[in-house]
């Protein structure tokens, strides 16, 4: 077990002392001090943090829903995961990548119901060795509308806020998570081999080929925008992860034309230039 906590029995209510449900947990600390050694980074993402903890108050899963909800409600879906407030849409996009393989997902859930004692058992792949993670049900909500600020649920379900919050655990806090590498990531849920690749426009065929292969793999990809304001026009976000869910080729009117598919971990806001869903490009020939 992570840090080598104890399980709880089944009746004893399941209170993480060591990631609480208090300002510690959101500002990576341990008893007010910051969880990095190194001040300058841990005073810039403290900078950069755009939550006043005195608006913030944790919440249990009852207290959210206030009704009947799951840890999972039917089947993994990539609707499922909704980036929330938090800078870590490279997290999210990984857990929409994962998405495509529900096993994947619950495989790493030791424990699939809603439990009595709110303990739940998510197993992470820590330095190389796999360790099973404890956590609670508190999830820190906005004092005002008492609703998730970081993932949000899509319907009565818990399985994405509680992989988001093993993630900051293991990583000392929410404001660890923000910013990071979807490599980092799938490599800590999975054991697969991960391969990171930094690809410039000039690389479209190397970039056409690596998709070919990887989805004949079955592999799951996803992908960062570079920081460029240009593209903000089209509908795609600067510096932003995607989770890549297709790819298509063909010729339309004996032209070459290459499209990728992305989905946005936000679960809004799309592409709205060439070959956009109102596109004139979309002709009768150009669907066939």
């Amino acid at each position: 077990v992570f840090k080598n906590q104890k399980i709880p029995s089944s009746n004893e209510q399941f209170t993480d002392d060591l990631f609480p449900p208090n300002a510690d947990s959101l500002l990576a600390r341990k008893n007010g001090k910051p969880v990095d050694k190194i001040k300058q980074r841990a005073d810039k993402l403290i900078e950069d943090f755009i939550f006043d903890t005195n608006n913030i108050v944790w919440l249990r899963a009852s207290e959210i829903f206030k009704g009947r909800y799951s840890v999972f409600v039917d089947d993994v879906s990539i609707d499922d995961v909704l980036q929330g407030n938090l800078g870590n849409c490279y997290f999210m996009s990984s857990l929409a990548a994962l998405t495509c393989n529900p096993q994947l997902i619950f495989q790493i859930f030791k424990t699939t119901t809603v439990q009595s004692n709110s303990c739940y058992q998510i197993a992470m792949n820590i330095e190389g060795q796999w360790a099973i993670v404890l956590l609670d049900d508190y999830f820190p909500c906005s004092k005002k509308t008492r609703v998730p600020i970081f993932a949000k649920p899509n319907g009565p379900e818990l399985w994405a806020m509680l992989l988001e919050k093993a993630w900051a655990k293991v990583n000392g806090g929410y404001l660890n998570i923000t910013g990071g590498f979807a490599a980092e990531v799938l490599s800590v849920l999975t054991s697969f081999p991960i391969e990171a690749i930094k690809l410039k426009i000039s690389d479209e065929d190397i970039i056409w080929d690596k998709l070919n292969t990887a989805f004949k793999n079955g592999e799951m990809i996803s992908s960062v925008s570079n920081f460029n304001e240009e593209i903000e026009k089209y509908g795609l976000i600067s510096g932003h992860a995607f989770t890549v869910t297709n790819f298509v080729d063909g010729f339309v009117n004996g032209e070459l034309v290459r499209l990728i598919r992305l989905r946005n971990p936000w679960g809004y806001r799309e592409w709205n230039g060439p070959w956009s869903d109102t596109s004139p490009l979309w002709t009768a020939r150009a669907t066939r």
